[in-house]
């Protein structure tokens, strides 16, 4: 796929090849990249900035995940917030505190990619004309950046195609991944046109439908999460219950990515009294609370 010029002064690179769709705001006469991608991303971003006789370039990154960040190179600044900072500058940090996992080879979800991160922000900073929105729940930190009419939402939201692919949606903490979609839903009646990590463009009605199906594709997990826990497992046995009742694959790989928004579930459950852990020989079983 190609750029698409989406407003005066902002392209999109569409996703492709596992990168999200990455954009370009031109302010100031700098050129900012909203997450570069991965892969071979990197040159086609500079090209397309040289074309357009940019000599500055500046990186931004809506939280710091592999696929958002690993084509980062050649940019004069990096901004990110600073609880996504360590994360970007530290595979293993990034990987204890995503997988509880330190860097497997081969994994594609758990690398050793790791981006200096130049200028550390704070939601409310203002970065030439773009502004940092706080959508954290998908990261620790993650950040929507609003430019004008259009709001840059990396993985606070995910498209169509990927909800209905995945059916159990990647965030840290699930809870507060529902309240940044809230956060979005009101920048929609604002009249801003959303950007999502991956999937199309979105405005007006089509965006809130498409919020809307991200709070389902969540509760729906919840709910058959609960009818899963009609029997007692540990959070490993409880995920791959569940990811089989979706037809999901269960290797290693997969079930380490979705044991990170089910644990987050759990313990939320947990202090909510709904659920107890109980340690038992074969590890720490969850079970409903009687």
């Amino acid at each position: 796929m190609g750029w698409e010029e989406i407003g005066n002064n902002v392209l999109v690179l569409r996703g492709e090849k596992g990168s999200p769709n990455t954009g370009i705001v031109v302010a100031n006469g700098i050129a900012f990249v909203i997450d570069p991608g991965m892969g071979d991303r990197a040159k086609k971003i500079h090209e397309k900035i040289t074309t357009m006789g940019i000599a500055r370039r500046f990186a931004i990154l809506t939280h710091a995940h592999v696929d958002h960040m690993a084509a980062c190179k050649g940019f004069e600044r990096v901004f990110a917030h600073r609880w996504e900072t360590i994360l970007a500058e530290s595979a293993t940090c990034r990987n204890v505190c995503e997988f509880n996992v330190v860097d497997p080879k081969g994994f594609k979800f758990i690398t050793a990619d790791s981006v200096p991160v130049t200028d550390e922000i704070w939601w409310g900073d203002e970065i030439f004309g773009i502004v940092a929105g706080d959508t954290h729940g998908h990261t620790p930190g993650h950040t929507a950046f609003t430019y004008k009419e259009f709001v840059f939402a990396g993985d606070a939201i995910f498209g169509d195609r990927l909800l209905e692919r995945v059916r159990i949606p990647f965030h840290t903490d699930v809870f507060e991944a529902m309240q940044s979609l809230d956060v979005l839903e009101k920048l929609v009646h604002d009249g801003k046109t959303i950007v999502p990590g991956h999937g199309s463009i979105v405005s007006g009605e089509e965006a809130i439908a498409l919020v809307q199906k991200n709070r389902e594709a969540i509760q729906r997990m919840l709910e058959d999460l609960w009818q899963v826990l009609e029997t007692p497992g540990t959070l490993e046995e409880i995920t791959i219950r569940l990811m089989e009742q979706y037809g999901l694959k269960t290797d290693l790989e997969f079930v380490l990515l979705d044991t990170t928004p089910i644990r987050s579930i759990l313990w939320h459950w947990r202090s909510e009294g709904k659920v107890r852990a109980t340690v038992a020989k074969e590890g720490i079983v969850w079970d409903k609370a009687k």
